[in-house]
């Protein structure tokens, strides 16, 4: 079992940036039969690293925030969001958690998602 966290406005589709997230639905994967579960609902800290329009600060964004966010993910190997810029990106994946841009419906996106885990796996880059 590992843990993925969805940047999800409804818990059924991969539809936010990263900055716009509020809070993150963290699904637990079986490896071995790709079924999954939401096992939690995390809630971040209102960094504001969006702007109402959509306009995001998260590209370049504020770094003690973003590393308290990695912080609360450093438990999930996988981060799936609609999008994220690159220091976000290497923020996250510093504190051990790739971010995937996954713009789909979370059945595609988590059946997707672990059959990277399971190539991974073989290669030896375990999670």
């Amino acid at each position: 079992m590992y843990k993925v966290a969805i940047a999800s406005s409804n818990g059924r589709n991969i539809d936010l940036h990263f900055g716009q997230a509020k809070e993150f639905h963290i699904i637990q994967v079986d490896e071995k039969t790709g079924r999954w579960e939401e096992s939690e609902l995390r809630k971040i800290p209102d960094f504001k690293l969006c702007e109402p329009d959509f306009h995001c600060r998260g590209h370049g964004g504020d770094t003690a925030s973003l590393k308290t966010i990695a912080g609360l993910l450093q438990d999930c190997p996988y981060l799936l969001v609609k999008k994220i810029g690159l220091y976000p990106y290497r923020i996250l994946q510093q504190s051990g958690t790739d971010s995937l841009e996954a713009p789909c419906e979370l059945d595609e996106a988590i059946r997707k998602l672990n059959a990277y885990h399971t190539r991974r796996r073989e290669k030896g880059r375990d999670k």
